[in-house]
């Protein structure tokens, strides 16, 4: 259960902010030396999804991949932050199913059926950026309305079976009340035929 486990890290800070402050400016207080790589890593996650962004984008423009140094790489990896940002391979995805149609195959293969007649536009539009923000912006396809109605029917679904599992709960839990309290009144009840006797 990595990552779901709560340790006392108080010692550890506390040495660590004592080396680091060793070292010079700037010194902190435990909880500062943990903002500060809270905040590091945070960084690097965002670097990383941008260029996840980057690696995904249609094309057009310059390459806008930033580049990590040496230590940078390596806090990556001790911090698994590539597969805070990427997931992780060969895990159960949940949600609305991916559906297919012949618009997600062209939009996969580069060509879009839709915009044919738009690329003339493109190519006569005044060069004022338009371009670039034209080849870079996604486009939907159309089975993008049926996928979402499909997560909110299969959402709603299980909200129910929830919905009866609770009540099924519910029942049984007002049952052993029922008998919780019987089985009490049962044992008062020898209780004072002892007392009696």
């Amino acid at each position: 259960m990595l990552g779901f486990a709560r340790f006392y890290t108080g010692p550890f800070w506390e040495n660590l902010a004592e080396q680091l402050n060793s070292l010079g400016p700037p010194i902190k207080d435990p909880a500062g030396w943990k903002k500060v790589w809270a905040d590091w890593k945070s960084n690097l996650k965002r670097k990383l999804a941008n260029n996840r962004k980057e690696q995904q984008a249609t094309g057009g423009g310059p390459n806008r991949i930033i580049e990590f140094s040496a230590l940078e790489e390596r806090v990556i990896d001790l911090a698994g932050l590539t597969a805070a940002v990427e997931g992780i391979d060969n895990s159960i995805a949940f949600g609305a199913p991916v559906e297919e149609d012949e618009n997600d195959a062209g939009v996969a293969n580069g060509t879009f059926p839709e915009a044919a007649d738009d690329a003339d536009a493109v190519e006569d539009a005044p060069d004022t950026g338009v371009q670039e923000q034209c080849a870079r912006r996604k486009r939907r396809a159309p089975s993008s309305l049926n996928l979402l109605d499909t997560q909110v029917k299969q959402q709603k679904k299980i909200h129910n079976e929830i919905i009866d599992v609770l009540r099924t709960q519910t029942k049984k839990f007002g049952d052993l009340a029922y008998y919780g309290k019987t089985i009490s009144k049962r044992l008062m009840d020898l209780q004072a035929l002892e007392t009696e006797n």
